[in-house]
């Protein structure tokens, strides 16, 4: 298969998708124009990972709730009538 090929779906319109900007990789891609490049992409959720566990380690040393990874999930995936996403 040529290198121009792939045999992978192409990506759903809307979705972010790997191409390139000015030759360097980028992470995501609108109307086939990047809008990241890659190591952009990885900084910003490097920062917004340590910027979440701060936040998550503050509500600990408060004494905050917590819950079982299994909640978690279950809360994440379960149908809620509230108006959530």
């Amino acid at each position: 298969m040529s290198p121009l090929h792939s045999s992978a779906p192409p990506p759903a319109p809307g979705s972010p998708s790997p191409g390139a900007r000015s030759g360097e990789p980028a992470a995501a891609r609108h109307r086939d124009r990047p809008v990241y490049t890659l190591a952009d992409f990885n900084a910003l959720e490097e920062a917004a990972d340590e910027l979440l566990a701060r936040e998550a380690e503050a509500v600990l040393a408060d004494g905050g709730p917590t819950v079982t990874m299994a909640e978690l999930l279950a809360d994440l995936f379960s149908e809620r009538g509230d108006g959530a996403a």
